[in-house]
């Protein structure tokens, strides 16, 4: 969620999750992505440096095998447990978001993807729904 060039310089970069054998998790996330990331948005002038602590103006939630990390525009990394939510209207959503039923995923999500666009323009549908474990992707219009 955010500014899309932003997020367009990690898909840029593939050779940045190349871990050479070590595991992919928030250590490597921290000390092999995140300074890549820095310097990449500092040399193409898109680091947000309005405020006292450079900011990435995107938020990025990745998944790899069976975790799920966070990336937040401050540059911290978290390991999520089940589920996280960014963007807009992602305190409103959080509290259902993290406490998802077992097999009502789906219609979780869509509901509070419906939910967030009555609340903030910057919603709208169509949305994609992921499954990490399946790698299914939904399309859904409404």
């Amino acid at each position: 969620a955010g500014k899309v060039r932003n997020i367009r310089r990690l898909v840029e970069h593939p050779e940045w999750f190349d871990t050479k054998g070590a595991p992919f998790d928030k250590k490597f996330i921290v000390t092999k992505i995140i300074p890549r990331l820095f310097e990449d948005l500092s040399y193409h002038k898109i680091l947000n440096t309005k405020e006292d602590f450079p900011e990435n103006s995107a938020s990025v939630i990745m998944a790899h095998k069976d975790k799920i990390f966070l990336i937040s525009q401050s540059f911290a990394v978290y390991e999520v447990d089940k589920a996280v939510a960014v963007g807009c209207t992602k305190e409103l959503i959080y509290p259902d978001v993290k406490d998802i039923a077992e097999g009502e995923e789906l219609d979780t999500m869509l509901r509070l993807m419906r939910l967030s666009s009555e609340l903030s323009s910057a919603v709208r549908p169509p949305y994609y729904y992921v499954d990490t474990e399946s790698f299914e992707y939904r399309y859904v219009e409404v």
